[in-house]
């Protein structure tokens, strides 16, 4: 039987993305940005996307980068939006799974709500 991650990487890689398994998860690039599936071996049906490093944070633009993650989280369903420990913004879709997913639906939309997040983060930083 396939692990979580390996099941993952076969839906990635039948769309024509390059993914690469980690002992932590998945990584691959959609539109020019970086992702992980976070998988936990101990909860398989625990799915985490994250895409990490969206922007540096410093003390001159913290305060704008707290107010864009609070929208973010506030506004776009299942998205969570955050100050990283390494000082930088990433933004994370968690979902549980059914026992049986189907990833065909779950990873199109869970990368699209990361783009919209993406996306309004941007948009409430420029403002």
């Amino acid at each position: 039987m396939a692990t979580r991650k390996e099941e993952i990487a076969a839906y990635l890689q039948a769309q024509g993305l390059k993914p690469k398994v980690e002992d932590f998860g998945v990584y691959f690039q959609y539109k020019m940005r970086n992702f992980w599936f976070l998988t936990d071996d101990e909860d398989e049906q625990y799915l985490r996307l994250v895409m990490p490093g969206i922007m540096d944070v410093d003390k001159n633009n913290l305060d704008d980068v707290l107010k864009a993650c609070n929208k973010v989280t506030k506004d776009v369903k299942i998205a969570k939006c955050f100050v990283s420990e390494n000082s930088d913004v990433w933004i994370a879709c968690e979902q549980l799974l059914d026992v049986d997913p189907r990833f065909e639906d779950i990873i199109p939309r869970s990368l699209r709500i990361m783009i919209g997040a993406y996306n309004s983060f941007l948009d409430e930083i420029d403002s």
